[in-house]
């Protein structure tokens, strides 16, 4: 499968250079909404939500990548507004890929096929 990594110019030479790209981690993510899905009902699950994105910061990365190369957007917000450059790598043999899937309204532990928002994990957390 090739995926395609959008960076600022001088980063990609820089990562082609080094073999190497950005693992960002969670906290650092743009959107301060990032990994927060749920619509919760009270104070005490939403700090515990943001435990859980903490827990899950420590233990996991991201690396963001595109199945097109010409998708506009993510030229826009990743490439440094359409003037940086995309690199292209043939993934294969790797841990799980996991797609992202944007939807318009938060969610609720029943979308998650659990009863109570105690039930879910770091991985249902990432995976949504």
């Amino acid at each position: 499968m090739r995926l395609d990594y959008f960076t600022k110019a001088d980063h990609g030479l820089q990562n082609i250079a080094k073999r190497r790209i950005k693992i960002a981690r969670i906290k650092d993510l743009n959107d301060p909404f990032e990994f927060l899905p749920l619509r919760l009902p009270d104070k005490a699950s939403r700090i515990g939500m943001r435990e859980m994105k903490k827990l899950a910061d420590k233990e996991y990365g991201i690396v963001c990548l595109s199945d097109n190369w010409q998708h506009p957007m993510m030229s826009s917000h990743y490439a440094d507004r359409h003037n940086g450059i995309c690199l292209a790598f043939d993934v294969v043999g790797t841990r799980p890929i996991i797609p992202i899937s944007y939807t318009g309204n938060l969610l609720e532990a029943k979308d998650f096929k659990r009863k109570q928002l105690d039930d879910l994990t770091v991985t249902d957390f990432i995976e949504t």
